[in-house]
């Protein structure tokens, strides 16, 4: 629980983080927030990542005072629908998916159900113009985000231990002393 709790930290500090990094399309955030999700779903159980997800979106919104709004409920949704979609193509693929794979998949399921909640919002197709431009910004945080993921585990910075039940990979911080 505690390795989750670092990782709604870390991930709602990166959300708030983004929102003073300028970012080349008009409302839109980088995305690295989802970092954290990312490497809960690789490390720990979904029920993890959801919380990830879910806290992110709260607390962040909260900090930068956009909670209930459009954008909360975008980053919400956008984040649950990305996290519950990537767990199901690790689940089903994933000796033939990668970090890489997934990530991306989350980003494009993050976008794509955020453009889906504003042109709710707004009673309008017109957030769909918008749609290409994000899905490529956020093919580049999904690879930058999957990046940074597998040098984590690589590095160490995360201990798998075998044999976890039903083959799932539990981790915890690691001092390997490199």
């Amino acid at each position: 629980m505690v390795r989750a709790g670092v990782l709604v930290a870390m991930s709602t500090g990166m959300y708030i983080l983004e929102t003073f990094i300028p970012f080349p399309l008009p409302a839109g955030r980088w995305g690295f927030s989802n970092l954290p999700m990312l490497l809960a779903l690789y490390t720990l159980q979904l029920r993890h990542a959801v919380a990830v997800a879910v806290f992110k979106a709260f607390l962040g919104s909260m900090m930068v005072g956009s909670f209930l709004s459009i954008g909360f409920f975008m980053s919400l949704i956008g984040g649950l629908g990305a996290v519950l979609s990537m767990k199901c193509v690790l689940s089903l693929l994933k000796s033939r998916v990668g970090i890489l794979g997934t990530s991306l998949l989350g980003a494009f399921i993050n976008n794509t159900l955020q453009i889906a909640v504003a042109a709710l919002a707004v009673h309008s197709k017109a957030p769909f113009f918008y749609y290409p431009y994000l899905v490529i910004m956020g093919s580049f945080s999904g690879a930058v985000n999957a990046y940074i993921t597998s040098r984590f585990l690589n590095l160490g910075f995360f201990v798998y231990e075998e044999g976890a039940k039903d083959g799932k990979i539990l981790a915890g911080f690691h001092n390997s002393g490199r």
